[in-house]
C-alpha cells in the first residue's frame, strides 16, 4: 500500500466504515462511520448539546467541513486564511441545514479523496497535512459518536 493510498483508505474508513470484504478495522464498523451516523440524525438531535459551552454534533460537523476546507485549498496551492472560532459557530441546524451539512461534506470528502491522487509525497507538509486531516476527522468522529451515545441515554 502507498501513503496516498493508505491515507485514502483510512479517510474512506472514517467516512464509510470498512470496506466490503475486509475483516478487520482501524476505526470503526460500517454503521459507526461518520456519514452514517450523521444520516440517522435528525436535525434536532444533531443540534442538541448536553451541557452549555459544550458543542453540538451540528458543530462538530461543520468544524470537521471547515477543516478540511482548508486543507483542499492548501493542496490546491490557494491562499488559506481561517477563522477557526467562526468554524465552531453553528450549533443548531434546521432540517434542510443539517441535510446540507452533510452533503457538503460527502463532496469535500470526494474532492479530498482524488486530491490525494495527486498528493506529492516528497513534500513532507502536504503529507503531514494529510495525515492530520485523517487524525482530526477521526478525532470528531469519535466525539460525535459519544455525543449520540449521550442522545441515546437522555432520550431513549
Amino acid at each position: 500500500m502507498t501513503t496516498r493510498s493508505a491515507i485514502r483508505f483510512l479517510f474512506d474508513e472514517i467516512l464509510h466504515g470498512t470496506a466490503k470484504g475486509n475483516d478487520g478495522t482501524y476505526f470503526v464498523q460500517g454503521g459507526e462511520a461518520l456519514l452514517a451516523t450523521c444520516a440517522g440524525l435528525t436535525a434536532k438531535q444533531a443540534s442538541r448539546s448536553p451541557a452549555p459551552g459544550v458543542s453540538s454534533i451540528a458543530a462538530h460537523l461543520g468544524h470537521s467541513i471547515y477543516y478540511l476546507e482548508l486543507a483542499l485549498r492548501s493542496f490546491l496551492g490557494e491562499p488559506v486564511e481561517g477563522d477557526w472560532e467562526a468554524s465552531w459557530a453553528t450549533q443548531v441546524v434546521t432540517v434542510r441545514e443539517w441535510a446540507d451539512l452533510q452533503g457538503q461534506l460527502l463532496g469535500l470528502a470526494r474532492r479530498f479523496h482524488l486530491a490525494m491522487e495527486e498528493l506529492p509525497i516528497e513534500d513532507e507538509t502536504a503529507v503531514t497535512d494529510a495525515i492530520a486531516n485523517v487524525g482530526h476527522l477521526a478525532y470528531h468522529l469519535g466525539a460525535i459518536r459519544v455525543l449520540v451515545s449521550w442522545l441515546q441515554s437522555a432520550c431513549p
